[in-house]
């Protein structure tokens, strides 16, 4: 889930089926792509994404624009997995050094 309107480049996983509002783009992966690995190969292109928002009183990034985002993804599953682990890794060690 990627919050498109406002506060722009908030980001979600939900483990279990949820609903959201027109604010949220949700991406729902099929079984060949490794959803920590989308989740932090989007995170990783947030600062692009708030970029090229739309100039208004309130910042907003449209479904189309969204939609034509690439990401360059590993076709092996396992290799998908290895990446997320590490930035899974990576995140918790700087987390831990903060607090």
């Amino acid at each position: 889930m990627f919050t498109c309107i406002a506060s722009i480049g908030k980001m979600s996983m939900s483990i279990n089926p949820c609903i959201t509002n027109q604010q949220i783009n949700s991406i729902i992966p099929s079984k060949k792509y490794d959803n920590e690995f989308l989740y932090y190969g989007i995170m990783n292109m947030v600062g692009y994404i708030k970029s090229t928002q739309s100039t208004n009183t309130l910042p907003i990034i449209n479904k189309t624009q969204f939609s034509k985002l690439q990401i360059n993804i590993p076709k092996s599953f396992d290799e998908q997995i290895k990446i997320a682990f590490f930035y899974h890794k990576l995140i918790r060690k700087l987390l831990l050094k903060i607090y």
